[in-house]
C-alpha cells in the first residue's frame, strides 16, 4: 500500500507520440487498475519528476535498478509494446534481478518486484554513506535542450535531439546549494559523410570536435555551478539533406545526460 512503481518505456506527459505498439496514454493501465499505489508516469513534461525519470530510463539498466532502489520504488512496470524488442528488455531485467517477472495475460506487461534487490542494494552503505549518494542521485544536475533544438525524440530505447540551427545552447540545471561534478555525455551525428567542426563551450569546459555521420562520443568531468548555466555549441556542419522534413537539421544529440562522476557500487 502506497508502494511507488516505476514504468517503462519513459513516456512524455500529455500527448506522447506513439512509441512501437505504445500509444500516448497506455500507461495510465496501472492508475485505473489500483487505489492504493503510485505510478512513475504522469509528471508534466519539463517538470522536474519528468526530467528525472527521462534521466534514469537512459541509463544502462543495472545502473538504473540501483538508482531506483535509492529513490525508494518497490516496483518495476514495463510495457514489452513500447520496444522494438521488448522481450529483450524484459530478460535483461530478470537477468540482473535474478528473478522472473509477473506477466500478463496476453504477455505485454511484465512486473518485477524490487524490494529484495533494494534491501541488498542497501547493505552496502551507512546511514551518512546511503544519504549523501542519495542527495548526488536523486537530486542531479539536469540538461535540457534550449535555443537552437528541435523537440526531443524517442524510439523506447533511444532519445535524441536535432539542432535547428548552427548555433544551439544546452541548459543546464543545478538544484543543489553546491557546484557538483559530473560526468558529461553525449554522442553527436552530422548527416554528411565529411566530417564538421562543432565547438562546445561553458563554465570551465571547451571542445573542439570534428564529427561524421558515424558520430562523435563526448564523456567529460565538468563542474556544474548551483542554479542555471549553459553550454553553447556551433558548428560548420551543412544542412542535412532530408525529403519530407520540414526542419531546418544540422546535427543530432544523442543519449545527452550528466552523471555524478562516482560509480554506484
Amino acid at each position: 500500500r502506497g508502494a511507488m512503481v516505476f514504468q517503462l518505456p519513459y513516456v512524455t506527459f500529455p500527448e506522447s507520440p506513439k512509441i512501437y505498439q505504445m500509444t500516448a496514454y497506455d500507461p495510465l493501465v496501472g492508475y485505473l487498475h489500483s487505489e492504493h499505489l503510485r505510478w512513475s508516469y504522469g509528471g508534466a513534461a519539463g517538470g522536474r519528476a519528468d526530467i528525472w525519470q527521462k534521466w534514469v530510463s537512459g541509463m544502462p539498466k543495472e545502473e538504473m535498478l540501483k538508482v531506483l532502489a535509492l529513490a525508494g520504488f518497490a516496483g518495476l512496470y514495463i510495457d514489452t509494446y513500447g520496444y522494438e524488442r521488448g522481450s529483450a528488455v524484459e530478460s535483461e531485467i530478470s537477468d540482473l534481478l535474478r528473478q522472473a517477472p509477473m506477466v500478463s495475460k496476453n504477455g505485454r506487461l511484465a512486473f518485477f518486484n524490487l524490494q529484495s534487490f533494494a534491501a541488498e542494494f542497501r547493505r552496502k552503505y551507512s546511514s551518512q554513506e546511503w544519504s549523501l549518494v542519495g542527495d548526488q542521485w536523486l537530486n542531479p544536475p539536469s540538461v535540457n535542450f534550449g535555443q537552437g533544438f528541435s523537440s526531443e525524440e524517442s524510439d523506447g530505447t533511444r532519445l535524441w535531439c536535432w539542432s535547428t540551427s548552427p548555433s544551439a545552447q544546452l541548459q543546464l540545471t543545478n538544484p543543489l546549494s553546491y557546484p557538483v561534478s559530473v560526468r558529461f555525455e553525449c554522442s553527436i551525428f552530422t548527416g554528411h559523410p565529411l566530417p564538421s567542426d562543432v565547438q562546445l563551450s561553458g563554465d570551465g569546459m571547451k571542445m573542439d570536435l570534428r564529427v561524421k555521420s558515424s558520430g562523435s562520443v563526448i564523456s567529460k568531468t565538468i563542474l556544474v555551478p548551483p542554479g542555471d548555466s549553459s553550454i553553447s555549441i556551433s558548428t560548420n556542419a551543412e544542412r542535412v539533406a532530408a525529403p519530407n522534413e520540414p526542419r531546418t537539421l544540422f546535427l543530432r544529440f544523442q543519449g545527452t545526460r550528466l552523471l555524478p562522476d562516482k560509480e554506484l557500487p
